[in-house]
């Protein structure tokens, strides 16, 4: 199996405590005896199941933090993923904690500032049960990249329990909703099509200026991808248009 290697550029706000906020921060991550743990300050290209570095965006011209992360061939594809998502999390923490902040303010907008109602946290659940079901019993191509992407989600969230103090714990609902957030602009009028939440997509209750700014608030992204001419390597970049992010 080869190797996952990832490079990003990663949006940078307020003021970190953690390892994550210093500059050229490396680490590895371990796998030993079934237990998974980080250690900063080392690159260890043979007995890490994945290793790499962070440069927070005090480091940088651009102004944006930039993650590397690369994985060890001689482990199972499963574990490579788990270890690049427990090393992002870790190496990341502080910006993951900064991020749910704002976005999780965000959903709560849409719910009067009240708490997120349970359907949503409920449709996560079924929708990761669902999948790791097909996970377990599939082995085609297109589930065994399924698999990879489980996994990497729960490294993620592991990683990032590893490194968080106490004060900010985030738990798998917490990262549910920051995997998911642009799933949200569907999900409030699937699952609570008559609430107030959800009138934005009642077309028919709606005025003509009413629903342009309803479009205005609510289509976003754009994407750039480049493929070197080699074809040896491919990049991207992309923009939300959304509230900070």
């Amino acid at each position: 199996m080869a190797r996952i290697v990832a490079a990003l550029a990663v949006g940078a706000i307020g003021v970190s405590a953690s390892a994550s906020a210093v500059a050229a921060v490396n680490a590895s991550v371990y796998a030993t005896g079934g237990v998974w743990s980080v250690r900063f300050g080392v690159v260890d290209k043979t007995a890490a199941v994945a290793y790499g570095w962070y440069v927070d965006y005090e480091g940088t011209t651009s102004g944006f933090g930039r993650l590397s992360i690369a994985t060890n061939a001689a482990f199972n594809a499963t574990a490579q993923a788990f270890g690049a998502g427990f090393l992002e999390g870790a190496l990341t923490s502080s910006r993951i904690y900064e991020q749910y902040l704002n976005m999780h303010a965000w959903l709560q907008s849409n719910f009067a500032g009240g708490d997120i109602p349970a359907v949503y946290s409920q449709f996560f659940a079924n929708q990761s049960q669902w999948s790791r079901a097909q996970a377990a019993t599939n082995f085609s191509v297109y589930w065994q990249a399924a698999t990879a992407v489980l996994s990497q989600f729960d490294g993620l969230v592991a990683g990032y329990g590893a490194v968080a103090p106490a004060n900010m714990s985030l738990g798998v609902w917490e990262f549910d909703q920051l995997n998911g957030m642009g799933d949200f602009l569907d999900l409030i009028p699937a699952l609570q099509p008559y609430s107030e939440a959800a009138r934005g997509w009642r077309w028919e209750e709606l005025t003509s200026a009413e629903i342009m700014a309803h479009v205005h608030r609510t289509t976003h992204c754009s994407a750039l991808f480049k493929v070197t001419g080699n074809y040896s390597d491919i990049f991207f970049g992309h923009s939300s248009w959304f509230t900070y992010t």
